[in-house]
């Protein structure tokens, strides 16, 4: 099974729309194609967004497990040293999720 790692720029759009590739990728996730998953790391990274996308912290946390989506822990500092300098820093909890 295919897993893909979801980070807030494939949650905030699938969120906003259901025409989109984000939202397609979701809906593989909810149906079994593929396994989705993000980290507490990413959901409270949407959720500080709620108030510009205009869905509020439980529509975020019942759309994510609605479509069957995974949530790990959240990134501690130091899963992330071993990319910090290779990647953008606000990159590096991806990475390391």
């Amino acid at each position: 099974m295919i897993k893909v790692y979801l980070d807030a720029s494939v949650i905030i759009p699938a969120l906003l729309s259901s025409n989109g590739g984000s939202f397609k990728i979701v809906q593989f996730i909810k149906l079994g194609i593929f396994v989705g998953i993000t980290s507490q790391t990413v959901i409270e990274e949407v959720e500080n967004n709620s108030g510009k996308i205009h869905r509020s912290p439980k529509e975020i946390r019942q759309f994510i497990y609605d479509n069957k989506i995974w949530v790990r822990e959240k990134i501690a500092l130091s899963e992330t040293i071993a990319y910090k300098g290779v990647v953008e820093e606000k990159d590096v909890h991806v990475y390391a999720g």
